[in-house]
């Protein structure tokens, strides 16, 4: 008779235990790092810090709603290259309860002759605070708004669109 590490009237118990944990318990633990769908939509207005060519410093600040924030607020910051029409920045999403979610970002922009811009971004999920601590992720976003340059003034309202994916 061979030894065994369990007694031969607990050996079923245990295998069929085991196979109960690793086919059911499993599928209820987290991934921190599955991709989760994140879509949201913030009405933002825009703030021309300094008009100066060729990299304008440009505020955007508002509220709205997203996926896994809930009711939030948007803040970015950004300089845009006029001549190119391309700009890059940083900007941070916060849930109601102050977790944050980092991004940096790049875009660019086509203006129309009636004062109107259409933007495109690419965010870059770098981290954040509380339970997007660990956060990566890819988000696209867009929207219209118009074009201004008074510095210190608010020169345009618009409403951005993300969609994409994020872990934490």
């Amino acid at each position: 008779m061979t030894p065994s590490f369990f007694p031969a009237k607990n050996t079923r118990t245990t295998f069929f235990a085991v196979l109960f944990y690793l086919l059911v318990g499993t599928s209820f633990t987290k991934d921190p790092w599955h991709l989760r769908p994140f879509h949201g939509t913030f009405e933002v207005t825009t703030t021309v810090v300094d008009p100066t060519p060729p990299d304008q410093e440009v505020i955007y600040d508002g509220a709205g709603t997203a996926t896994h924030l809930g009711k939030s607020t948007f803040y970015a910051h950004s300089f845009v290259n006029r001549p190119a029409n391309q700009f890059h920045g940083t900007a941070t999403l916060t849930a109601a309860n102050g977790d944050d979610i980092y991004t940096e970002f790049t875009g660019s922009t086509t203006y129309f002759d009636n004062g109107t811009v259409y933007i495109e971004r690419h965010y870059t999920i770098t981290g954040g605070s509380g339970r997007f601590e660990e956060a990566s992720g890819e988000l696209d976003g867009n929207s219209w708004g118009t074009a201004g340059y008074p510095p210190g003034s608010v020169s345009s309202f618009s409403r951005i669109t993300f969609t994409g994916e994020i872990s934490y």
